[in-house]
């Protein structure tokens, strides 16, 4: 069977833990920021490798799947790196997807 989407269960987890009084606990924030932050951009890193050394080798150019694994690890790297912004407040959508779409997510596509 092939995987295409391996998450780690913690944030799952936690998840589940704060769905009965509606609150994230401060654990739950900073897994999320470390799944952002720490694996986003090796699971990227290891997504182009893996599509650059396929690129060599046949003449079809980039996949789709590469494509999109960039895209998502890109938006969790500015999702993470926007909560981390704004941790212990409670910004309203507007300043949020501000800062996600015009600081944070062109700094993490940049980096990646």
């Amino acid at each position: 069977a092939i995987f295409l989407i391996v998450v780690s269960p913690e944030p799952w987890f936690l998840l589940m833990k704060a769905w009965s009084n509606g609150q994230q606990s401060t654990e739950a924030i900073w897994t999320a920021i470390a799944e952002g932050l720490v694996e986003a951009p090796s699971g990227s890193a290891l997504s182009i490798y893996v599509a650059m050394l396929l690129s060599s080798v046949t003449s079809k150019g980039q996949s789709t799947l590469f494509l999109l694994s960039s895209i998502s690890s890109i938006f969790s790297i500015a999702l993470a790196s926007t909560r981390l912004h704004f941790y212990s407040q409670t910004p309203s959508w507007g300043p949020f997807l501000n800062i996600f779409v015009m600081v944070k997510f062109p700094q993490a596509a940049s980096q990646v």
